[in-house]
């Protein structure tokens, strides 16, 4: 069994080299998302526009430096949740369009018009005050009609699209650019809802006057993989941007961008039969050495991996024991030769030939990946390489 050193802090503090920032941060491999973004278009084909959606900070990816990427690779356009985080994106000087995903209240639109954002519209309300303020300061807003085909979030069904439409084209300040709708169910095995959803859909751009110019928009990242076809013209990608499928493994034409990465910040000697962490949930059988690491689930790092999950120390597995801490967690290195404060953790990534998943992490949490990698702190630092 490897034995902790009594000059292990003066090996770190002369041999290793680590700069001022945080010892914990996030690893976005902007080569790997150039790589994915190439492979989305030629999957979508030269006469499909591509919508790179970096809502929720690019999931958790940042929403500045990947927006940046996705205007260098071609895309037509972004998209984001809330006309607060096209904001962020418009202080950088980012001149792409900028789509606003979903409907907001009514007394907001004036706000959105004046930033020069796309609206996504599912009510006649909101459509209204958004023609009164484009009038108001003399423009067009752009819009997006939101169609209800199964998800039961936004929009209008198709007899609501039918006079949605109709009161749009009577307005002076709107310029309607499409419809969208969203796909509920494409990562299910079973493809009927979805099938159903296509069908609807396309019913409705049918029978909407629409002209040769418009939008219609229906797929996503797995619509895309899975259900790809000609009739629409508007690929809105987020997830398969960043390396995953929410149906399965994308395949080898796509790589994970986001790594998660740590040090050690302190080891000890820990007894056998002495409880670690809170509530004293994980008790070793035998002497282990213990390292502590700085990070936690305020940064995004799921509570309910305790006593689950592993990380990788210098190639090697190292199980997580005890209770998460909000800062801190613990990691059982008893197997890692020559162990030092300071070693680099992987928690989301590769070291040596092994890898931990997002994916996998996300589902022994008894999440989806979504969620983990969406909800990484902003408190970690992204620290972006390529490109």
């Amino acid at each position: 069994m490897a034995k902790t050193k009594t000059n292990r802090f003066k090996e770190f503090t002369e041999n290793k080299t680590i700069d001022s920032g945080r010892p914990s941060y996030i690893e976005i491999d902007l080569d790997a998302f150039s790589n994915n973004f190439n492979h989305i278009k030629k999957l979508a084909g030269r006469d499909n526009a591509i919508m790179a959606v970096v809502k929720a900070n690019a999931y958790g990816h940042g929403i500045v430096r990947i927006s940046r990427q996705a205007e260098k690779l071609g895309a037509d356009y972004l998209g984001v949740a809330f006309i607060e985080e096209a904001e962020k994106l418009l202080e950088t000087g980012i001149k792409m369009p900028i789509v606003i995903l979903y409907p907001d209240l009514p007394e907001r639109a004036a706000k959105l018009v004046k930033k020069g954002l796309i609206a996504t519209v599912g009510s006649a309300d909101y459509l209204e005050a958004l023609n009164r303020g484009a009038i108001s300061i003399g423009t067009k807003a752009r819009i997006f009609i939101k169609a209800e085909t199964g998800m039961g979030r936004y929009g209008v069904d198709i007899t609501g699209l039918k006079a949605l439409l109709g009161l749009a084209r009577q307005m002076d300040g709107l310029d309607i650019l499409g419809i969208c709708t969203n796909l509920a169910d494409s990562s299910n095995g079973d493809d009927t809802f979805t099938r159903d959803q296509f069908a609807e859909f396309t019913e409705m751009v049918d029978t909407a006057d629409w002209q040769i110019d418009n939008i219609a928009s229906i797929e996503n990242s797995s619509g895309l993989l899975f259900h790809h076809t000609s009739k629409f013209n508007l690929v809105r990608v987020g997830l398969l941007m960043y390396g995953f499928s929410p149906k399965a493994r994308p395949g080898t034409g796509f790589k994970p961008v986001m790594s998660l990465k740590s040090r050690i910040i302190q080891l000890k000697n820990w007894p056998a039969g002495k409880p670690v962490g809170y509530g004293g949930k994980f008790i070793p059988r035998s002497d282990i050495i213990l390292a502590t690491i700085g990070i936690g689930y305020a940064d995004g790092y799921p509570w309910t991996l305790s006593n689950k999950s592993h990380v990788l120390v210098n190639g090697l597995e190292a199980p997580v024991v005890g209770k998460i801490c909000m800062d801190a967690m613990m990691i059982d290195v008893t197997d890692v030769p020559d162990i030092a404060v300071g070693d680099e953790v992987v928690l989301i990534g590769g070291s040596g030939d092994r890898y931990v998943n997002a994916d996998y992490l996300a589902d022994l949490a008894g999440s989806f990946v979504y969620e983990l990698i969406s909800g990484m702190s902003d408190r970690l630092p992204r620290i972006y390489k390529g490109g």
